[in-house]
């Protein structure tokens, strides 16, 4: 079962490799606080030959004060948020966009995606990235302090090759999938569609 994980999750990273999903602004990531507004300033990563005015559809978790304008020169507009409701994924999609150019709409529209958390509480995001990461790193590490005991007494007696090479083959596989899941966008994009907003990290926060 570990290996053929493992197998998938490099048949993943070779996916991501030939086929790489990018945002059309940026960041593509965006965080906001319940109940509190904030400004974010997004930079268009195709050029426009004109002002881009983008409207998007009505959420649940978070209100888009105003339509986010790029402007033709800069590239740059911004966008105001407010938190209305803690989730820890969401895609703003947009609904539509006026410009004199439709060329620049659609570019910039139909690569567009930008994904929203929505907390309750910083210091309590913090806590869970902190617990989390430190229980990442204390499983990582916890069979290395075996390992230098076994070349210290020049022996492996008690040693279980089998279960090694399944640990080992294990932990690889989990890293990739945290690597992937944590860094990567497009498959941040795919789990939050397969997922339909999910929150996941919503209900500790609550």
């Amino acid at each position: 079962m570990e290996v053929h994980r493992f197998h998938v999750l490099v048949l993943m990273m070779l996916i991501h490799i030939n086929s790489s999903q990018q945002s059309s602004v940026f960041p593509h990531h965006v965080t906001v606080i319940v109940g509190r507004t904030d400004n974010f300033t997004l930079i268009s990563k195709v050029s426009i030959n004109s002002d881009v005015e983008m409207h998007f559809e009505p959420q649940e978790f978070v209100a888009v004060l105003r339509p986010l304008k790029l402007d033709m020169v800069s590239g740059k507009g911004v966008l105001h948020l407010k938190g209305t409701r803690e989730t820890n994924e969401l895609l703003l999609q947009p609904s539509n966009c006026t410009s004199s150019s439709e060329d620049d709409c659609r570019a910039v529209q139909g690569d567009f995606y930008l994904r929203v958390t929505v907390l309750r509480s910083r210091l309590v995001a913090s806590l869970v990235m902190i617990v989390g990461w430190s229980y990442f790193t204390a499983w990582s590490i916890s069979f290395y302090p075996q390992i230098y005991l076994n070349y210290q007494r020049k022996s492996v007696v008690g040693l279980n090759f089998d279960f090694l090479l399944l640990n080992i083959i294990g932990f690889a596989a989990y890293s990739v999938y945290n690597l992937f899941v944590f860094f990567d966008s497009s498959v941040q994009v795919r789990f939050v569609s397969a997922t339909l907003n999910i929150t996941l990290v919503a209900h500790f926060l609550r």
